[in-house]
């Protein structure tokens, strides 16, 4: 009989495809691993090999799939609320605290995306509702901005010699903290990051990009009457270095019914985590 066996390591799922079988000379089974099957949560049957792609077996990873989806969501849900609670009170060390908590429970990427950037969304909600004041808001960021410098910076220096992607805003977007969000995963997967920050008029970033020649260039977009401008960025980009890659992605996009299109550019509606996926690990192979 073979199944799939689960091992947790930092919070994360990750699958072993298991042989069983009975040895009749000594009454008892033997297991046998016969291959890795990488993070869980992410696995597409396809990588199954094709002996072991038996509608067993895919039936147990959709299930096993889901329960682990369920387990984050729950996991992350319970983190979140503690965490909200923290930056609402404008506790920097318990907010540090909240953090490497949830990083024990759910691992650094699932922590950010679930908790970290949902406690975003969570405050940017309340403070629309006017359940959160101004000045909670501007609190709650600075303590997330100085978590999230301070967390960059104790990253590996691995990345210096990969790829440069530029992480910027459209003219007009105040909300620079997504930057700072997406730094982390792209600096692990080998990338070395500019993120320049601030908005700025649209030629001064497109002078920047363009003096830089990066592998590619990251919009983030939080105030939806920063699509336009978002879209007018990636456009001169596009015209001034037509084989340049430039993703647009945030809080705008994900939230607008209908988000704009602009040729040649990549359009995230779903988590950063989602789009930073169809960007490749460069990390040198040991």
């Amino acid at each position: 009989m073979t199944f799939v066996r689960v091992k947790r390591v930092r919070g994360r799922p990750y699958g072993y495809l298991v042989e069983n079988t009975w040895r009749a000379e000594r009454g008892q089974s033997r297991q046998r691993v016969l291959g890795y099957l990488g993070r869980l949560d992410r696995f597409r049957p396809e990588r199954l090999p094709a002996a072991h792609r038996t509608p067993e077996i895919l039936h147990q990873l959709t299930v096993m799939r889901a329960a682990e989806r369920k387990r984050t969501l729950d996991t992350a849900a319970r983190h979140r609320e503690r965490f909200v609670a923290a930056l609402l009170a404008g506790d920097a060390a318990r907010t540090a605290r909240m953090a490497k908590e949830g990083i024990r429970d759910l691992g650094r990427e699932e922590f950010l995306e679930h908790v970290l950037a949902g406690a975003l969304h969570e405050i940017g909600h309340r403070w629309s509702q006017g359940a959160v004041t101004v000045s909670q808001e501007h609190l709650a960021s600075a303590i997330l901005i100085e978590y999230l410098a301070r967390l960059n910076g104790t990253r590996s220096p691995r990345a210096s010699t990969g790829p440069e992607v530029v992480l910027c805003v459209p003219d007009g977007e105040q909300h620079t903290l997504p930057l700072l969000l997406a730094e982390i995963p792209l600096r692990e997967k080998g990338y070395r990051i500019a993120n320049i920050g601030p908005s700025a008029p649209t030629e001064s970033t497109a002078a920047i990009v363009r003096a830089r020649r990066p592998a590619g260039v990251l919009i983030s977009v939080t105030q939806p009457r920063c699509l336009e401008s978002a879209g007018e960025l990636a456009r001169e980009l596009r015209r001034q270095l037509p084989n340049l890659r430039v993703a647009i992605g945030g809080q705008a996009v994900a939230s607008s019914p209908t988000p704009p299109a602009f040729a040649g550019v990549e359009l995230h509606r779903g988590p950063i985590a989602d789009y930073l996926d169809a960007w490749p690990d460069v990390r040198p192979r040991s």
